[in-house]
């Protein structure tokens, strides 16, 4: 378990750095894919463990997509709640 949380540590440091440099003033386009890219990642590795052996592939790989639009469907939601967040953490 530790390594898993590692390893994601470390994917969204090395995601969110030049992400941050190159959307500075696009916060939208920088949460959104940071969550798309953050949750492929972590869907492929729950999925995959829990789900192996017991469901066809073809299976989990309709989990992780649909996982995947629906917790970015989620940020789209809250996207506003979480700009007041961020613009109050840098005031």
């Amino acid at each position: 378990m530790k390594i898993l949380v590692l390893k994601k540590v470390r994917v969204k440091k090395v995601h969110r750095k030049p992400m941050k440099r190159k959307f500075e003033k696009h916060l939208f386009a920088r949460v959104i894919t940071s969550t798309v890219a953050g949750q492929v990642i972590d869907n492929i590795v729950f999925m995959t463990l829990a789900f192996a052996g017991v469901l066809p592939a073809g299976a989990i790989i309709t989990m992780v997509i649909g996982g995947t639009l629906i917790e970015t469907l989620y940020e789209v939601i809250f996207y506003p709640a979480t700009r007041a967040f961020i613009k109050r953490l840098k005031a």
